[in-house]
């Protein structure tokens, strides 16, 4: 089986300059072959965030029930990088956008997220983000919904169950945020503009080096990793 591989590659084209590996030509969509919103949508949301989330779901209880290597903290991850997509897709900065998501549309899922916005962003994103934990104060377990969002008589601490929270997640995708990036004339726009950012960012990095690196003689053989397409490229 051949390997599809993470992330964005990069070749230089005919003028030299250093261009995005993603797909052109045949099956490209999107102006200059970029990702519609619709279609960024069903890819980057609907097949790669809400399908690691089921990967992660679909665990076998030995890995679940283990005290440390239960990859709560992975499926916490995906939450957190769909909300702050979906709420910069609808016009919200890096900075506020996961806090705007869970205030306002994970709330529709449960009232309670609406006091938890700051929660999600500084303690939950910046800490696993910078140090794989989430700040003092967080609990995270898996596979006992009774104690999401309730407090640990032991400590005080506030717990979250992951599994809980990514069905609270895909719901509030499939249910509400969605269809509002849908209907959002300035989505696409938005998307493209962050595509233009990352492109910028890459060429600053990496395509002073990239060619320093051998090329791979024939197509890497099995794996299961996808290959990704970044916003708006």
């Amino acid at each position: 089986m051949r390997a599809r591989i993470v992330g964005v590659s990069y070749s230089t084209g005919p003028s030299g300059a250093t261009e995005s590996g993603a797909p052109r030509g045949p099956g490209a969509s999107g102006s200059a072959g970029r990702l519609t919103s619709r279609e960024h949508l069903d890819r980057i949301v609907g097949g790669y965030i809400l399908g690691d989330l089921a990967s992660l779901a679909a665990l076998p209880d030995e890995i679940k029930n283990r005290k440390m290597g239960a990859l709560c903290f992975p499926m916490v991850m995906p939450v957190l990088a769909g909300s702050e997509l979906l709420g910069r897709l609808l016009g919200k900065s890096p900075g506020t956008a996961i806090s705007w998501y869970w205030t306002t549309m994970m709330s529709r899922i449960k009232p309670e997220y609406g006091r938890l916005g700051a929660v999600g962003h500084q303690l939950f994103r910046h800490g696993l983000m910078h140090l794989y934990l989430p700040k003092p104060g967080i609990g995270v377990v898996r596979d006992k919904p009774a104690w999401h969002l309730r407090r640990n008589p032991d400590d005080g601490s506030l717990i979250f169950d992951c599994e809980v929270l990514a069905v609270d997640f895909r719901r509030s995708y499939e249910e509400h945020s969605k269809q509002a990036v849908m209907d959002d004339p300035h989505a696409q726009d938005r998307l493209d503009a962050m595509g233009n950012e990352a492109q910028t960012a890459s060429q600053r990095h990496l395509a002073s080096v990239v060619e320093t690196f051998p090329m791979m003689s024939a197509p890497v053989q099995g794996g299961t990793t996808v290959a990704s397409q970044y916003p708006g490229l």
